[in-house]
């Protein structure tokens, strides 16, 4: 059961195109860049409403969204869409539907980290500060940088789930200039 869920896991990654993708990608970049702006959003407790608020709300939009994309163009120009060379590592429908399940990965991502951000949201256990302190370390300090590296790792999450509505929305302007480019070509 598990080896399916990380083949198919696997299959979205490769189609999307990796980490090289999600480097290079101008929507993350924007995302790295919007989360620095707001650093004073997110490293203030309660941060986590803001995601709950938009993100729900968002993923069900996604949803209808992919739904409208496999309904673009004919039968035919799916069928295009679908076919794939030999040396071609994924089709056309692929790459897409890759993009798709990526903007949905990422805002699903995000909502867990805000969950758990909300319910990791209470005082740090006196044993804790004990041990942390009983190695030599400023308790402290350390707690409250690992809180911010994770609440700020999440919100970039949250931003960057923002930026792939622009990034989803150009997918299917572009799908349906080819479905348009395809039918005027068969008149």
């Amino acid at each position: 059961m598990y080896s399916g869920v990380t083949d198919i896991f696997s299959r979205y990654w490769q189609a999307y195109g990796g980490w090289p993708s999600l480097v290079r990608s101008p929507y993350f970049h924007a995302a790295v860049l919007l989360t620095a702006l707001t650093a004073h959003t997110w490293s203030q407790v309660d941060w986590w409403n803001q995601v709950l608020s938009i993100l729900p709300n968002l993923l069900g939009f996604t949803i209808g969204g992919f739904t409208l994309f496999l309904a673009i163009g004919s039968d035919r120009f799916r069928a295009i869409l679908s076919a794939r060379d030999d040396d071609e590592p994924a089709s056309m429908m692929e790459l897409i539907s890759a993009s798709y399940v990526h903007f949905i990965v990422v805002q699903t991502l995000a909502i867990i980290c805000a969950l758990l951000a909300s319910a990791t949201n209470f005082p740090t256990p006196s044993f804790l500060i004990t041990w942390i302190n009983g190695v030599g370390l400023p308790a402290e300090t350390i707690i409250t940088t690992m809180r911010l590296i994770g609440w700020g790792g999440s919100y970039l999450l949250f931003l960057y789930a923002l930026a792939l509505v622009v990034a989803a929305c150009m997918v299917i302007f572009r799908t349906s200039r080819w479905a348009e480019l395809h039918d005027r070509g068969q008149r």
